[in-house]
């Protein structure tokens, strides 16, 4: 028997596919789902959030998702077509979130290295669930 489909996680992943946060460190968008975790993601603090992604100690700071995304979904040159479909796909990415997740937060730690997490409740599990880079 196989086990059922997970629709949020199958969008995110087919709309981060490929993508990298930043291009020097190749860091790409991996999933993540807190099974059983149905703390609404609004009652957390940013600490709290990271902290559930495995971040802890160093600085957390919360950031919008639009200004998360933002360095990537702007053409770096509006007559290269790459760059163009490059910024188109991470829109989708941030359309992807909004849509298949309640209450996206996003949470940057300045750790060791710098991690970033967009996560949000599904809203037919309660689970919190994104993606982590």
């Amino acid at each position: 028997m196989e086990p059922p489909a997970d629709a949020v996680r199958e969008r995110i992943e087919r709309a981060a596919e490929g993508l990298v946060y930043s291009p020097s460190a190749r860091r790409p968008f991996e999933f993540h789902r807190f099974t059983g975790i149905t703390i609404p993601v609004t009652q957390l603090s940013a600490i709290e959030l990271a902290s559930l992604a495995g971040a802890r100690g160093g600085e957390v700071r919360e950031v919008t998702l639009e200004d998360f995304l933002a360095p990537h979904t702007e053409p770096i040159d509006l007559h290269d077509a790459g760059s163009r479909q490059l910024a188109a796909r991470f829109e989708a990415l941030r359309e992807a979130l909004q849509e298949s997740l309640d209450d996206v937060r996003v949470v940057r730690h300045l750790g060791l290295e710098v991690r970033c997490f967009a996560l949000g409740n599904d809203p037919s599990t309660g689970e919190i669930a994104g993606v982590g880079t």
